[in-house]
């Protein structure tokens, strides 16, 4: 029996999957030009690679997770 695996099409796990400013803006649904703002302020956990930002999808989980619980003083939805 098969079981559900987190592995994207190319064979890579999703929490290792690399992101453009592109991917991210569609992931998050903002503007890329946010998302350009943020990274370079350092509010986005991203690297710069050759002049192009890189951004771990399991570090943006993080960093939302992170956010969402500074914002809801801790508290989680069913509160």
């Amino acid at each position: 029996m098969k079981t559900a695996s987190s592995k994207s099409k190319s064979g890579t796990n999703m929490k290792d999957e690399i992101m453009t400013i592109k991917d991210l803006s569609l992931y998050l649904k903002i503007n890329e030009k946010t998302i350009y703002k943020l990274a370079k302020q350092g509010k986005l956990p991203g690297v710069k690679i050759g002049g192009m930002w890189r951004f771990k999808k399991e570090a943006i989980d993080s960093w939302m997770m992170n956010a969402s619980k500074q914002i809801n003083g801790g508290k989680n939805d069913s509160d």
